[in-house]
C-alpha cells in the first residue's frame, strides 16, 4: 500500500515503526506524511488565542495485519484482517507543548 495524506502500510519486520521515522508535528516535512485534523471531515479546532492550542493536531494512521489469537498466522489460509494503528499529536497553547496518543482499532467481526 503506498502512502496516502496520513494512510502508511505498516513498516517492514525489523525497520522502526513509521510513527516513530516522520516528524508527527508536520513542521520540518511540510505535513507529508500526517494530516491535521479535519482536513478531511471539514471539523474545525479553534486554535491560538488564549489557553486553546496553537496549532490544530495532527495524526497519522497504520495499516497492519492483525491475527486473532489462535489463528495460524503463517497459514496461507488464513483470511487477512486489517488493524489499524492511529498516532496523534496534540499541541498546547505555547510551541513546544506536545502530547502523542496511540490507539489500535480493529473492526468487529
Amino acid at each position: 500500500m503506498a502512502a496516502a495524506a496520513g494512510l502508511h502500510a505498516r513498516a517492514a519486520a525489523g525497520k522502526p515503526p513509521v510513527w516513530q521515522r516522520v516528524d508527527l508535528s508536520g513542521a520540518e516535512d511540510g505535513g507529508a506524511c500526517t494530516v491535521a485534523h479535519g482536513s478531511y471531515t471539514g471539523a474545525s479546532t479553534p486554535t491560538g488565542e488564549g489557553f486553546l492550542p496553537f496549532k490544530k493536531p495532527r495524526y497519522l494512521i497504520e495499516r497492519m495485519e492483525c491475527h486473532q489469537p489462535g489463528d495460524d498466522a503463517s497459514s496461507a489460509a488464513a483470511s487477512t484482517r486489517y488493524c489499524y494503528r492511529v498516532t496523534v499529536i496534540g499541541f498546547g497553547a505555547k510551541p513546544g507543548t506536545e502530547v502523542v496518543l496511540q490507539s489500535v482499532f480493529s473492526k468487529p467481526n
